[in-house]
């Protein structure tokens, strides 16, 4: 685990120096080619844990680290850098709202290596808040786009309406049945 705001800042170096001579090729390859092996190189340097709470076994390293750690990588590969955009936002989003059984499972998962994707973004709604996937008994049901990070995380949080129309999150393995 990276404990320390020096310690995640030299990782992101090692990092950056990892994606640096690919980058370009990658951007011309576009979403043709599912950048797998330098998503590895990220999800296996213990940058992704740098903000779990201390109190969750993580470092709790504050926004500096974090910002300097993302301008490091983006300066390397602007791609690569804006996937774990939303599982930052989601390790603060279980922080602060997570179950005490969420916050373990999904902590320690993330303490592993393991990447949040999103799917929360929807086409046609009239606002971010206005979606047609819907929980029920458990059950999503709906389609996503825009959905960054999703095809190699070990996570997926997806946005839904609950059966009596409360916003939820609900946090899916990658590869559970009907995960498509």
């Amino acid at each position: 685990m990276l404990a320390t705001h020096e310690e995640a800042v030299e990782t992101a170096h090692l990092v950056a120096a990892s994606l640096a001579p690919g980058a370009a090729q990658r951007d011309r390859d576009g979403a043709t080619v599912v950048p797998t092996s330098v998503l590895e190189i990220l999800d296996s340097s213990g940058l992704l844990a740098i903000t779990v709470p201390s109190s969750d076994g993580g470092p709790g390293l504050g926004p500096v680290t974090l910002a300097e750690v993302a301008r490091i990588l983006a300066a390397a590969d602007p791609a690569i850098a804006q996937v774990p955009q939303a599982h930052f936002l989601l390790v603060d989003v279980l922080a602060v709202h997570g179950t005490p059984d969420q916050r373990k499972r999904l902590f320690a998962d993330v303490l592993a290596g393991r990447r949040i994707g999103n799917a929360l973004a929807e086409r046609g709604g009239k606002h971010a808040q206005d979606l047609s996937t819907r929980i029920t008994d458990g059950r999503l049901d709906g389609v996503k786009y825009y959905t960054t990070g999703a095809l190699t995380s070990a996570w997926i949080a997806v946005s839904a309406l609950s059966e009596t129309g409360r916003l939820v999150l609900a946090f899916v393995p990658r590869d559970a049945s009907g995960v498509h």
